[in-house]
């Protein structure tokens, strides 16, 4: 019991994350001096609602707004709750274009939706460095905006984002940067886990 305790407790704190007012769940980790390995969690209702969702970043010195940001963008299936992931880019505050189009090269790998409970998640992964002018440098323990947003699809379109389904903040891009979450001290976990509660 206590072995197990102490790997969720390392397990959470060996991971950036970023827990959001609308439930969402967005967690970041360095796999290797390379790769950037990101991961959503949203309520099931969430996915069945709504037909995409995006998470970007962008530098805090390029201002507010989608511009210039370097933006994973996913599309729903309705029919086999699976999704499309997309490296795009934002060259206004409308939907991103994908790389390709502009030139660049699609750079995410590993891309994973499934279903976990009653939350659907989302997992995939982006070089630190992809050499591509539509893609962010990401620096281990650099600033950065993280912008989120989800949306309605309309007969296959992608239609942007309602007012109020969409936000930014502002993180530090390391393992260790939390916000927004509940921390349960050892003693929390050790307890929840036995009532047979949730941990997170």
């Amino acid at each position: 019991m206590k072995f197990l305790v102490i790997s969720l407790i390392v397990s959470i704190a060996l991971a950036g994350r970023v827990c959001l007012d609308n439930g969402w769940d967005i967690v970041w980790t360095f796999t290797d001096d390379d790769v950037m390995s990101l991961k959503v969690s949203m309520s099931e209702a969430e996915f069945e609602t709504y037909g995409w969702f995006g998470v970007g970043f962008k530098l805090p010195s390029e201002g507010s707004g989608m511009h210039d940001s370097d933006i994973s963008n996913i599309i729903f299936h309705e029919q086999d709750m699976g999704s499309d992931f997309h490296d795009t880019w934002a060259t206004t505050n409308g939907v991103p274009t994908n790389d390709v189009l502009l030139g660049g090269t699609d750079d995410i790998s590993q891309a994973v939706s499934d279903e976990e409970d009653e939350s659907h998640t989302f997992t995939w992964n982006k070089p630190v460095n992809s050499g591509d002018l539509y893609d962010k440098l990401y620096e281990e323990g650099g600033s950065y905006k993280l912008l989120w947003a989800i949306g309605y699809m309309e007969g296959g379109i992608q239609i942007i984002h309602e007012a109020g389904n969409y936000g930014s903040v502002d993180i530090i891009l390391s393992d260790d940067f939390e916000t927004g979450c509940i921390i349960m001290s050892e003693l929390e976990v050790e307890t929840a886990i036995e009532e047979g509660g949730e941990t997170f």
